[in-house]
């Protein structure tokens, strides 16, 4: 059988291309795939990345504004040591109310002795007399106090002799740094 120089002419392009594609274009095209992959892997890994540095600024912009809210807490309360004065300070501020503060104690509550870091909370039982709208302007500017931390436990009793005045017992938990 002759070649006939036609098909010789049309088998030698698909030749060239079919030579052409294993030796240049699947190489090289895997080459890209590979590559493609390898920059999507950088780019996922950039992602995380920014996300875990924007976490980061998050979580230290919360830990300034928290540090400058103990600053700013920690200014206005009391140290332990000078919770007698603080707790002058509270008559006084009683009297200025229309109220007498009659006792002033200590009470010990089982969580206290747990406490534990730069802050206790002492817990005090102040019994006052007074009026009962007195009273009430008495534990508002006493809530106002940045060292007040709350009311534990409450009881206001009257005698009928002495009616328009009340007497309260109010268990009160304040805050005071240590040392």
């Amino acid at each position: 059988m002759k070649f006939k120089p036609f098909h010789l002419w049309a088998v030698l392009p698909v030749i060239l291309i079919v030579a052409w594609f294993v030796l240049f274009y699947s190489p090289v095209s895997s080459k890209n795939r590979l590559k493609e992959r390898e920059l999507m892997r950088v780019k996922a890994e950039k992602v995380t990345a920014e996300n875990e540095v924007n976490r980061l600024r998050a979580l230290r912009k919360r830990e300034m504004e928290a540090k400058s809210r103990i600053e700013n807490m920690s200014a206005d309360i009391p140290r332990y040591e000078d919770l007698p004065r603080f707790i002058k300070g509270i008559t006084e501020m009683a009297k200025a109310k229309g109220a007498l503060v009659e006792d002033f104690g200590s009470i010990f509550l089982p969580q206290e002795d747990q406490q534990s870091g730069p802050v206790m909370n002492p817990v005090m039982e102040i019994t006052v007399k007074g009026r009962y709208l007195q009273m009430g302007r008495f534990l508002e500017e006493l809530e106002r106090n940045k060292a007040f931390k709350g009311v534990v436990k409450a009881r206001m009793t009257y005698e009928e002799k002495q009616y328009p005045v009340l007497t309260g017992i109010f268990v009160v938990q304040f805050r005071a740094k240590r040392g």
